[in-house]
């Protein structure tokens, strides 16, 4: 059973806890700063992924036509 009676602290036990809070804090804003860079990474990751597939496709579209090419000019 939870009441609303006032809590006390050792100023020493208060200072710790505060020390961890900030401690805490900081960690969560680092943590927070190496997801935006990773999610960064993914971004960059993709975009380079996205143009090599462009790329590939159109090589293979290029070969497509000299193949076609290739097999029209055999039967003439």
């Amino acid at each position: 059973m939870r009441t609303n009676l006032p809590l006390y602290l050792k100023v020493d036990d208060y200072k710790a806890v505060m020390e961890n809070m900030e401690f805490i804090k900081r960690k969560i804003s680092e943590t927070d700063s190496y997801i935006k860079e990773l999610n960064d990474v993914a971004e960059r990751e993709k975009e380079l992924i996205d143009n090599w597939d462009a790329l590939l496709s159109s090589v293979d579209e290029k070969i497509k036509d000299i193949e076609r090419s290739f097999l029209s000019q055999q039967f003439i």
